[in-house]
């Protein structure tokens, strides 16, 4: 985790610089972050080198990927659930071999992810 001390005589406090990453995470430019935040592009890119940056964006990349993948996890396990319990129309009609290996397929990738 990031140190607290890195703000320690700056203008802006530690919670604006970690809204600042969370943006720059979300739009992937400093133009845009400056514009949202109202802090300098200059000292945001300032920020960018600063040894705290890698450490913190990496700490915000990690929280947002497991929401995210906790996010698709759910979705993934209510389609599954939707596909095996009822017959959908993609599936009526076809032959029971071919339905057992669709439902073995989306089982499966929704396991690997």
């Amino acid at each position: 985790m990031y140190n607290a001390y890195m703000a320690a005589g700056s203008r802006y406090s530690d919670q604006q610089r970690r809204e600042a990453v969370m943006l720059y995470l979300l739009h992937g430019n400093w133009r845009r972050v400056s514009e949202l935040t109202r802090i300098p592009e200059r000292t945001l890119n300032d920020w960018s080198i600063q040894p705290w940056f890698a450490t913190m964006l990496a700490e915000l990349r990690a929280e947002k990927g497991a929401e995210f993948d906790g996010a698709l996890t759910r979705v993934l396990d209510e389609a599954t659930k939707q596909l095996l319990s009822h017959d959908c129309g993609t599936l009526q009609g076809q032959s029971e071999p071919r339905r057992e290996t669709y439902q073995k397929a989306v089982t499966a990738f929704s396991r690997s992810v």
